[in-house]
């Protein structure tokens, strides 16, 4: 059965291919296209998954991230442009559960979206 997933993204191109991408494997994947919009949904709906995107305007995706973690215990992916280890760390130290960097493969992003979705089922 699909999860809920959400993907906050500033780019609506990259969030359509998320979307496109997700659907595929029977997920069910909203969008939003800032940080506060994102944390703003994600409250309504309660996803199983969140993928966030780091360079976002105003709120990055470091701050939505740590804001995420106070509500939620969602699994979060961070996957951004910024692919370099001083990026992931600081992913890693305000919550996130994994990073992908773009440009990325549909199939590591279903795999990747697979393990974290089968970690959070227990």
């Amino acid at each position: 059965m699909g999860k809920k997933i959400l993907a906050i993204d500033d780019d609506v191109e990259m969030g359509m291919l998320i979307q496109m991408t997700l659907q595929s494997d029977g997920h069910e994947v909203r969008l939003a296209h800032s940080g506060s919009e994102g944390l703003e949904l994600a409250f309504q709906i309660r996803p199983d998954l969140i993928i966030l995107d780091i360079m976002m305007p105003g709120m990055d995706g470091f701050d939505v991230c740590k804001s995420l973690r106070e509500m939620l215990n969602s699994p979060i992916l961070m996957l951004t442009a910024y692919s370099g280890e001083k990026e992931m760390l600081q992913s890693f130290n305000t919550g996130a559960d994994d990073f992908l960097g773009k440009p990325f493969s549909n199939n590591e992003l279903r795999a990747r979206v697979r393990a974290l979705l089968r970690r959070w089922e227990y």
